[in-house]
């Protein structure tokens, strides 16, 4: 299937599983770089379990589409899952060697991404004396090298160190021109600061809260106002307020629904950690609606 002008669509999907609900969502992902975003529990794994056809639907449909064109995603995309389990007693070089006569992998691409993550050294260590770091780094050589269109990574960021972070950055980068990645994550400030995603989807509680691209989110970030703690004065207590932590600093943020009393919040000082706090601030307010208008 070739990449180009490739898009992988969610239609109304609702999905029931455990208790928990999901849904609806609607969402479209292009070639390039797609953030989904939310608190533990918001629903992550749960969609992409879902666009991978490992979960019954409820409602709605997940299709890949080219051309007018419509697929399955399953068999079409590599899958990096949030909990892993290896065969701890073999070699780190068996294990590479394994998968990538298993998956059929381009040698050169293996050799590259072991390099680049320095597994090299490692070769003749079992997998069990590997750090859960390492092993993560294992694992992601395997999956990234895989030339699939559709590439899901589940929380790949957990476990691993700066370094580690920074080489899968740059990875991901490289392959978000010529596929769909879809990449999940909670709070992770590292994370939002090198990655520049195509598009964004926001999830908490299993609701979709938001999806679109860094100016959209900009859009509804602007409107919501936010005043220092020592701004806070008996002129507001009206206001609904909630203290939150936005780059590791505690603020206080009042807003009020028609938004006289808000302050647009300076767009060259925003990243997509700040979008991403002010959508759940509104949330949690009960008032994200008005905002969007």
């Amino acid at each position: 299937m070739s990449k180009k002008r490739l898009r992988l669509a969610i239609r109304d999907l609702i999905v029931k599983f455990k208790g928990f609900t999901l849904g609806p969502i609607n969402a479209s992902f292009n070639v390039g770089l797609n953030l989904i975003i939310g608190p533990n529990g918001a629903g992550k794994t749960t969609l992409l379990r879902s666009i991978l056809g490992l979960l019954r639907l409820d409602e709605g449909e997940v299709f890949l589409e080219q051309n007018g064109l419509r697929t399955s995603v399953r068999g079409l995309a590599a899958y990096l899952p949030q909990e892993i389990s290896l065969d701890e007693a073999i070699t780190v070089r068996s294990f590479i060697a394994y998968f990538t006569d298993l998956f059929g992998l381009k040698d050169s691409i293996v050799k590259r991404n072991v390099r680049i993550f320095g597994l090299d050294k490692y070769f003749d260590s079992k997998v069990f004396e590997l750090s859960g770091g390492l092993r993560k780094r294992l694992v992601l050589t395997i999956i990234l090298s895989h030339e699939r269109p559709v590439v899901i990574l589940d929380e790949p960021f957990v476990g691993l160190d700066n370094e580690a972070v920074t080489i899968l950055v740059g990875i991901l980068e490289r392959m978000s021109t010529n596929r769909i990645l879809l990449v999940s994550s909670h709070t992770h400030e590292l994370l939002y600061t090198l990655l520049k995603p195509s598009s964004i989807l926001v999830l908490h509680k299993g609701r979709q809260l938001f999806h679109g691209g860094n100016r959209e989110m900009l859009r509804i970030a602007s409107n919501c106002g936010y005043y220092a703690l020592r701004q806070e004065s008996e002129s507001h207590t009206d206001d609904r307020c909630i203290t939150y932590s936005i780059c590791g600093m505690p603020r206080m943020a009042c807003l009020k629904v028609d938004r006289s009393y808000t302050t647009p919040l300076d767009p060259n000082t925003l990243t997509i950690f700040d979008y991403y706090n002010c959508l759940l601030l509104l949330d949690r307010l009960g008032v994200l609606e008005a905002f969007e208008a």
